[in-house]
């Protein structure tokens, strides 16, 4: 059951994904604002990973040497603003200019361009020069086969797999001296929810658009925050630890099923473009 466990936490995540851009989706179609959205799922994570981790990790030792945590909080600062803050942006941006299935379908990208970053390729072989082409045309192929109409939408959520694929391969790094996960995920959804508020008060200062009320907005910021930014977060940690990035990126074709499906029911999205 042990060696099952990694299999089923990646299942669970492309679950919640496929969820996440379900709802982003029409939290957009409804007229929300793509920042006030993200810095609302931010922080939403945050208040719930914070007390988790404070609570569940209290007794694991972490390194408390004054250098590690200083080099450990530019770090995640960084991160964070890599990944977290700009990434997450650009995909909200480009889900307004896209649809469901096609953003859950360029994200299957992933893989190829995790593979950039992970791997070491010696471009003066005939092997490594093969290896970066196939990435490449895999990645353009990705952007261009679907048409003119979504080719914007398709280049900002194509720089927003990069900024995610080098997310997911500096982690292993970092979670090797520093293991407590829930922490680490706290610190990230903590700087990000900052850095996205500030762009948000320059760019959004209408109080309307800040407004949830108890409606589908309300259920949208909660399940983002909490499932995508909370639970995700820390099982794709894990995942990582245990097997590496490359094993979490395979399962991303089932998330694009589920997104698939779920924007011709739920969102009466066309499954083809002209």
């Amino acid at each position: 059951m042990g060696e099952l466990k990694p299999y089923l936490a990646v299942f669970i995540i492309q679950l919640i994904y496929s969820g996440l851009t379900l709802l982003s989706k029409a939290a957009f179609n409804g007229g929300m604002n793509t920042c006030v959205f993200i810095s609302y799922r931010q922080l939403t994570g945050t208040v719930i990973m914070v007390p988790l981790a404070l609570i569940l990790e209290r007794k694991r030792a972490v390194p408390v040497s004054l250098s590690f945590f200083t080099f450990c909080k530019i770090f995640v600062f960084f991160i964070s603003w890599v990944q977290l803050t700009l990434a997450l942006n650009m995909q909200a941006i480009a889900l307004v200019y896209t649809s469901a299935t096609l953003a859950a379908a360029i994200v299957n990208s992933l893989p190829a361009s995790t593979f950039f970053f992970a791997v070491q390729v010696n471009i003066r072989t005939k092997s490594g020069i093969t290896k970066i082409g196939s990435v490449l045309l895999c990645l353009v192929g990705t952007i261009f086969h679907l048409g003119k109409r979504w080719i914007l939408g398709s280049l900002v959520l194509f720089l927003s797999v990069i900024l995610w694929s080098f997310w997911l391969t500096i982690q292993p790094q970092i979670l090797e001296s520093y293991p407590a996960k829930l922490k680490f995920s706290s610190l990230q959804c903590l700087s990000s929810s900052i850095q996205s508020f500030g762009i948000d008060i320059a760019f959004e200062r209408d109080i309307q658009q800040w407004k949830l009320g108890w409606n589908m907005r309300l259920l949208e910021v909660v399940y983002c925050g909490a499932l995508v930014t909370g639970v995700s977060y820390y099982l794709q940690a894990w995942v990582i630890e245990k097997r590496g990035p490359f094993s979490q990126v395979m399962w991303n074709p089932l998330s694009f099923i589920l997104a698939t499906t779920g924007s011709i029911l739920f969102l009466g999205e066309p499954l083809f473009w002209e």
